[in-house]
């Protein structure tokens, strides 16, 4: 066909330019004035003229068949906002481009509807070789990451964009010339993702040390008033401005499910295109020249090392990421080299989350919010819940840990990169053992519950095995009660009951040591949990426990391991239940969750005792010995001045 290409010299102009002639198209190229075309191919014909001037697009569009309108001014802050085409709206818009493409929008669809032969096509956030323009963002960001320039992660992860290779856009772009429809839309986007881990993956590839902190994005936007700033001054458009910082506060994922149906578009993993990038940027200058990123590193390609994602490791979404066992889980996985994304609450303190987490804002009880946060996750640690044995409230049991397992699931079965959903669910899920051990084979008779908490797993769990019988691909683990060092939440009750004792505030034994529960060290449990992803079977149960015994039997250890005295007398569940009443009424007026509460002492007066050979066997699971791990939790609760000993 006879074409004609806008915007001809730009990033993906240029390129649409060679790959229709490539194709055997006769191209022209329709170019400002002034411009450099010299990039062109020999065969493509230059028409100079300008979008704004109507007489020079008549020319240019003569005797040709179909037209490519790629021209567009393409900043997030330009000094003269005119040449966006400003026009009030009374809408919110983060940038003067993104008000002027919507405008420009509402005309096409207008002309569509005239008759119009117009097929409209929308990439996403483009990346790849070319001419470094403020189209070619990404590329442009990463050079200023491998030259020391932006030495820490943009943001905290929060923000979302579509990143479409321009190969693959130009590829969307012809198929839309031969095979869309007149007056459609199609998205041109790939794999949502934030910034975060686009340097991520970057890292991982060239075998570079990620990030190690954030930079807010409240700083870069003082960056970015003081750039535009300085552009005024000298002309130049900055890398960085204010209305960029406003894009960062949003999520742009989107869907090109109707562009690979109707067009065969095909986007390529972000891996491969990211490598592809990398490597031409490490070659397309000298190590010290402003436009490269130098040739200190190697992919892991060329240097035989398996680089995370692009070379195994995988890409992973943990739930309940800032409490105890989630925050942990989340530390081990990056350590281990794979990419994980941290789903948080806003109201949460991720302060804690280790460096290199991206971070996803939303809810398990808000289906909604869990669409973009699994969006091209290989695995989901489904983690969070409730773990009291009291609340006010009973019913958030029921909304986090049950509905937010379905709501889990249903997000799982609409994301199709998910391959493997690990639920962490709770030994009390198995059900009490008063008088024997139990194994994964144990159903919970589900008639009688010490806890709300209890019931609200039981249920979680048959939901789980029904999800397994219906080809989800899930793997479920139960832990046992955990220890060890970290946050003193509820999830950390060893500890917390600890700090009582040897405070003072807990003089005597709890009950008469009938008592039994499986204690398992948190860290012991976060291998568990990364094993059941790599080697755990669908549907299968893998109890993570270790040594049951009673609390009388913890306190008389850490007495032992701290050459400190045991306590002297046995305090009787009756009395602590009545306290525990007492704390709950307390409770209800502070709103102060209470340490102890009456559910506690109902718990207390069974066993849980299990087996995880299972585990042992299967995943390779190897708790310590309880001794080993109170030592340590002690010494490091000594360290934290929780409690003392000599």
């Amino acid at each position: 066909m006879r074409v004609v290409v806008t915007g001809a010299t730009g990033f993906m102009g240029g390129r649409l330019c060679a790959a229709l002639a490539d194709a055997g198209h006769d191209v022209r190229a329709f170019a400002l004035r002034g411009v450099d075309a010299s990039g062109l191919p020999p065969s493509v014909e230059v028409v100079y003229g300008d979008v704004t001037d109507e007489d020079s697009l008549a020319t240019a569009f003569h005797g040709r068949d179909a037209v490519f309108h790629s021209a567009a001014a393409v900043e997030a802050w330009l000094p003269d906002a005119s040449i966006f085409h400003r026009v009030h709206q009374g809408k919110a818009f983060c940038t003067e481009y993104e008000k002027s493409k919507f405008l420009a929008d509402r005309i096409a669809l207008q002309a569509a509807a005239e008759g119009v032969p117009i097929t409209i096509v929308y990439p996403g956030v483009m990346y790849g070789p070319g001419t470094l323009t403020s189209g070619n963002l990404v590329c442009r960001v990463l050079i200023e990451r491998f030259n020391g320039r932006l030495p820490g992660y943009i943001g905290n992860g929060y923000d979302r964009e579509s990143f479409s290779h321009v190969d693959d856009v130009v590829s969307g772009h012809i198929a839309a010339m031969e095979k869309g429809r007149v007056g459609e839309r199609y998205l041109l986007t790939g794999e949502n993702a934030s910034f975060v881990r686009i340097f991520n993956l970057a890292a991982n590839i060239t075998n570079t040390k990620p990030p190690k902190f954030h930079i807010p994005l409240w700083l870069l936007e003082i960056y970015g008033w003081i750039s535009v700033f300085v552009a005024r001054i000298t002309g130049k458009p900055p890398l960085i401005s204010h209305p960029g910082v406003d894009c960062l506060r949003h999520q742009w994922a989107y869907s090109c499910d109707k562009a690979k149906k109707e067009l065969g578009y095909s986007p390529r993993s972000l891996t491969g295109g990211l490598s592809e990038t990398l490597l031409w940027l490490k070659n397309a200058a000298t190590p010290t020249a402003a436009t490269g990123i130098g040739r200190r590193w190697r992919l892991a390609a060329e240097s035989g090392c398996c680089a995370a994602v692009a070379g195994g490791g995988m890409r992973v979404l943990v739930t309940g990421a800032t409490g105890y066992l989630g925050g942990r889980l989340c530390a081990a996985l990056a350590d281990a080299d794979h990419a994980v994304r941290a789903l948080a609450r806003r109201s949460s303190d991720v302060s804690g989350l280790a460096s290199g987490v991206e971070l996803a804002y939303g809810d398990v009880a808000d289906a909604d919010s869990l669409a973009a946060a699994f969006d091209g996750c290989d695995a989901v640690f489904h983690v969070a819940a409730v773990v009291e044995p009291w609340l006010p409230d009973p019913s958030v049991f029921f909304k986090v840990n049950v509905r937010g397992l379905e709501n889990v699931l249903k997000a799982a079965k609409r994301t199709p990169t998910v391959k493997k959903i690990v639920y962490t669910s709770s030994f009390f899920a198995i059900g009490p053992t008063d008088g024997y051990v139990a194994d994964e084979t144990q159903m919970h008779p589900g008639k009688a519950f010490c806890t709300e908490y209890e019931k609200s797993k039981v249920l979680a769990d048959r939901i789980a095995l029904q999800a397994a019988t219906e080809g989800v691909p899930i793997t479920i683990v139960y832990p046992g009660v955990i220890y060890g060092p970290g946050k003193l939440t509820t999830g950390n009750l060893v500890s917390r009951i600890l700090i009582e004792r040897f405070n003072g505030r807990l003089p005597g034994y709890i009950g008469d040591g009938y008592d039994r529960e499986s204690f398992c060290h948190v860290d012991d449990v976060v291998s568990g949990h990364i094993a059941a992803m790599e080697k755990g079977r669908v549907g299968e149960r893998y109890l993570l426990t270790g040594e049951n015994l009673s609390f009388m039997q913890i306190f008389n250890m850490a007495a032992n391991i701290t050459n400190t005295k045991a306590p002297q007398f046995h305090v009787p569940l009756w009395l602590i239940e009545v306290y525990g009443w007492i704390s709950v009424f307390i409770s209800r007026i502070t709103g102060k969750l209470p340490l102890i509460s009456y559910p506690t002492v109902h718990v207390l007066r069974h066993q849980w005792s299990y087996s995880c050979d299972k585990a042992k066997t299967e995943l390779g699971y190897s708790p310590r010995n309880l001794t080993e791990g109170l030592s340590e939790m002690l010494l490091w609760l000594k360290d934290e001045k929780q409690i003392k000993f000599k």
